[in-house]
């Protein structure tokens, strides 16, 4: 095998690796602890105006969706305050070690309103910018909401907000049940992609002599 191919070969296995961050697992993430490492990568959760809470016990007419995904469901998730993040005065941030990119969201307490739905709001890097937003629908039964996302950049911040939207109690929140995430490609030095060039450059010159 050519130089040229074992590079092309390691920068192929440079890939993404895809994790589930699951704030409903007690033994993880609790009122105690509020950092996990998941494949290598560290999160931290913080929130304004106080503290994460883990307290609440999980909805138990939401149960029946713990079987068909990869949640624990010891708890509610994250919230402020209580069990959930409201709008617009609380915010959840994960902070992580490195830049990794959310891929899907889970949330529970998430309920259709008469009028508009409640939403998840994601802001990498925290700068006000949201990159992803997602609502309720009438089949997100129980309050449940799994999403698939798309549109945010890799970032080691990530905000978490509820949007404008309410429930039919008119208050706009959610528990942050989890995330799952792929960490961010290695970029690969230009020095080691023109390298790769010239030796494979000097194999054909070889050969050809």
């Amino acid at each position: 095998m050519t130089f040229a191919a074992s590079a092309a070969l390691l920068i192929s296995t440079i890939g993404a690796q895809a994790a589930l961050v699951d704030f409903t697992d007690s033994s993880a993430f609790n009122n105690h602890d509020t950092s996990e490492t998941v494949a290598g990568v560290t999160f931290t959760l913080t929130s304004m105006p106080v503290g994460p809470n883990f307290d609440d016990t999980l909805n138990t007419t939401a149960t029946s969706y713990c079987g068909g995904h990869p949640l624990a469901c010891d708890n509610d998730g994250a919230g402020v305050v209580d069990d959930e993040v409201t709008n617009p005065a609380e915010f959840l941030m994960v902070s992580a070690s490195e830049a990794v990119r959310i891929t899907k969201v889970y949330v529970f307490d998430l309920f259709s309103g008469a009028a508009s739905a409640e939403s998840v709001e994601i802001d990498a890097m925290g700068d006000g910018s949201i990159e992803f937003s997602a609502s309720a629908s009438a089949a997100d039964v129980n309050g449940f909401g799994m999403f698939s996302v798309g549109g945010v950049p890799a970032a080691d911040i990530f905000k978490f907000t509820a949007g404008p939207g309410n429930d039919d109690s008119g208050r706009p929140d959610y528990a942050l049940a989890g995330f799952e995430f792929e960490v961010a490609p290695v970029p690969v030095p230009a020095g080691m992609v023109l390298l790769s060039g010239a030796l494979a450059g000097l194999g054909f010159a070889r050969r050809r002599s």
